[in-house]
């Protein structure tokens, strides 16, 4: 079970037992979360046979919400293909790209399924401890830990595409366009940028309450705080974009080739930016 799907049992636990306080909810659901990872651990050295690049299972839990190894797998490979495609749509491919990065990185869920391409390969993530596990483990990339603000390490005018998964979906305003800014300085003309956003769907799914549907729908952007604790600042929320404030939006920063709606694990949105 991922991390929403905790949430959810927590909350069901509160609503059948009203009494018992919230520090006791959050108790159960970390033991419930330790033993899903200690569970998901027994099986990672068959996984290891074949799959080389698998981080430890509290690790995957950590920075993807599920610690199953098979389902951090086939993500990973779906994303990647899903990045493909649509650079595919553009008649791009990854041989077209010298320097890439991964803003917000993880543990490499993504990264590992395109190291056949040998593009220069970086990655960049407020994580420490995932950092510190690639850094280790991964021999065919270069990491770095980025500060929860700008500025990245990189000089300017340094990579030819920069993609971002799960990285938008949790920042406020301020920060969003503060990391807009900065990927524009690092990024050099006419480099490509593959971000993903929370959009139409992931709004539908994820059953937002009536005022903060009215609050996305005409605000076209919507930051939740956090439900719980986690490895990640508490300035890590819930973000919704509408298609509308993209165009709008980030058009300051860049230029939109491209809006694809569940272009992510069908799933999350994904905006295609040009540098200019």
């Amino acid at each position: 079970m991922n991390r929403e799907g905790l949430r959810k049992r927590a909350s069901s636990l509160l609503n059948r037992y009203p009494i018992l306080p919230q520090e006791g909810t959050l108790l159960l659901l970390y033991l419930y979360n330790t033993l899903n990872v200690r569970l998901a651990s027994l099986h990672d050295q068959a996984y290891s046979a074949y799959f080389s690049y698998l981080p430890p299972a509290g690790l995957r839990d950590r920075v993807s919400g599920t610690a199953d190894a098979h389902e951090f797998m086939l993500v990973g490979r779906k994303i990647a293909d899903d990045l493909t495609n649509i650079l595919g749509r553009l008649n791009r491919s990854w041989p077209d790209f010298e320097k890439v990065l991964d803003f917000g990185c993880g543990c490499c869920r993504v990264m590992t399924h395109l190291r056949q391409w040998k593009n220069k390969l970086y990655g960049t993530d407020i994580d420490k401890k995932a950092i510190t596990w690639c850094g280790r483990s991964i021999d065919f990339a270069s990491f770095s830990v980025n500060k929860p603000a700008p500025p990245l390490e990189f000089p300017s005018e340094f990579f030819d595409l920069i993609y971002s998964i799960s990285v938008f979906t949790h920042l406020d305003e301020r920060y969003q366009f503060d990391w807009l800014n900065e990927l524009r300085r690092v990024t050099r003309p006419h480099a490509l940028l593959l971000l993903s956003i929370h959009g139409n769907y992931a709004a539908r799914i994820n059953k937002l309450n009536p005022c903060e549907k009215q609050k996305l729908k005409q605000e076209g952007f919507l930051y939740l705080t956090h439900y719980g604790p986690g490895p990640f600042p508490k300035f890590y929320g819930s973000t919704y974009h509408t298609k509308e404030y993209i165009y709008k939006r980030w058009s300051q920063y860049f230029r939109i080739l491209d809006y694809v709606e569940q272009g992510i694990n069908n799933h999350q949105d994904l905006v295609v930016l040009e540098r200019c």
